[in-house]
């Protein structure tokens, strides 16, 4: 099924009972299609971040920039499109074989911290380096990139947002709250079953020698 940002939002307000259908977000302007538009963008991006959605997974070498931190060893780049950390990691994948890879790091976090650089820029600090691969989740945009889950939980999301000022009604509220959060919840917990799974992603981070 092709899937975009009208057809996710169509369903949202099914989902609070609202039959009426919109053919954009920008035009006509109705008042469905403006609540929607307004909150789509942030709603998406929580709702991406919320988990760690198989087809927004990136995995990227990264790059020290600016001035040694007080408390760490290194200091790297934040990637512009990245919405949440999941691991970061050496590239030769913890010393383990692939199959155990992404086991070990389930069970090894590497610490780290969010902090601005001089300039004010989003870095991300730790003492694992001087190189470090990082995977996060990444701003993906293109709804033909969502899986089922991912639309479904966004749809939720979105109903939950804007049912008290279309709907008018908390039971819708509360309803679409509930749930999106036990969509998240099978997500996150399909996720961790296929971190223990399953090779890494892009095992030529894995297999590389400094």
């Amino acid at each position: 099924m092709a899937r975009d940002e009208v057809s996710i939002c169509n369903v949202a307000l099914s989902r609070i009972g609202i039959t009426m259908k919109i053919a954009s977000l920008d035009n006509p302007r109705t008042k469905e299609a403006i609540e929607l538009a307004a909150v789509y963008e942030d709603v998406r991006d929580r709702v991406l971040a919320a988990a760690h959605w198989p087809f927004a997974r990136k995995p990227v070498r990264l790059q020290q920039t600016g001035t040694t931190p007080e408390k760490w060893a290194y200091r790297y780049e934040y990637p512009n499109d990245c919405l949440a950390v999941r691991f970061i990691f050496p590239p030769i994948g913890l010393g383990r074989s692939p199959e155990t890879f992404r086991q070990a790091l389930q069970e090894i976090k590497t610490p780290y911290e969010l902090a601005l650089d001089d300039d004010d820029s989003l870095t991300i600090c730790t003492d694992l380096g001087p190189v470090a691969v990082l995977e996060y989740t990444k701003r993906v945009v293109n709804p033909a990139r969502y899986d089922a889950m991912f639309s479904s939980a966004l749809s939720w999301a979105l109903a939950s947002e804007v049912s008290l000022p279309l709907a008018k009604t908390v039971d819708h509220a509360q309803n679409a709250a509930k749930a999106y959060e036990r969509i998240v919840a099978e997500a996150t917990a399909k996720a961790l079953n296929e971190e223990v799974r399953q090779d890494p992603p892009d095992s030529e981070f894995v297999r590389a020698r400094l």
